[in-house]
């Protein structure tokens, strides 16, 4: 085969490969993807959001757990290395040698919610205060900084946590009741 016949059919089958992924790529893709959240949507986003704070306000662990996907991934504020998993995060959450913790006042407000149907995001400011119950003393400390957090679809039409990121510069010794 002499060069030209050679170009010309290199050239007809990139033509021609280049017009069976054409048409494969726009014959199977979906005429109207949605691109943005429902309100719906952003407004179970919400939901979720809220639902966080208001689980660790009423001490209910496991509703904190339900709100995480099974591979959430939680990024402490410092610098700590990412927890992957619910058991890494229980373990960070509620260690087993830990004093007695309870969250008193948790406020999460949202600035901004965005997405899409299959992943959606969440980001505003915190306000946390919580009591640590030690041998020595009752502390009561306090913290405000922000949050990100994304969450995934479940099934049942709520959402789920699946990544959660904060920072907040310190925490405020508020409180201190030693015991007698």
């Amino acid at each position: 085969m002499n060069t030209r016949a050679s170009v010309t059919l290199a050239w007809s089958c990139m033509t021609l490969t280049t017009l069976v992924l054409t048409t494969l790529v726009v014959g199977c893709a979906p005429t109207e993807l949605p691109t943005t959240l429902s309100q719906e949507q952003r407004e179970a986003v919400r939901r979720a959001n809220l639902a966080y704070p208001a689980a660790w306000v009423a001490g209910d662990a496991q509703a904190v757990r339900n709100l995480l996907t099974d591979d959430a991934v939680l990024m402490p504020s410092g610098g700590s290395d990412p927890r992957i998993g619910k058991a890494e995060i229980n373990e960070f959450f509620w260690p087993e040698d830990a004093p007695v913790t309870r969250v008193t006042e948790f406020s999460m407000e949202p600035a901004e919610i965005g997405g899409t149907p299959s992943l959606a995001f969440s980001r505003g400011a915190m306000t946390l205060q919580f009591e640590l119950d030690t041998e020595s003393a009752i502390e009561s400390f306090r913290t405000s900084g922000t949050y990100l957090m994304h969450f995934l679809p479940a099934e049942n039409g709520e959402w789920l946590i699946s990544h959660y990121m904060w920072n907040h510069p310190s925490w405020e010794l508020v409180d201190r009741q030693p015991r007698q």
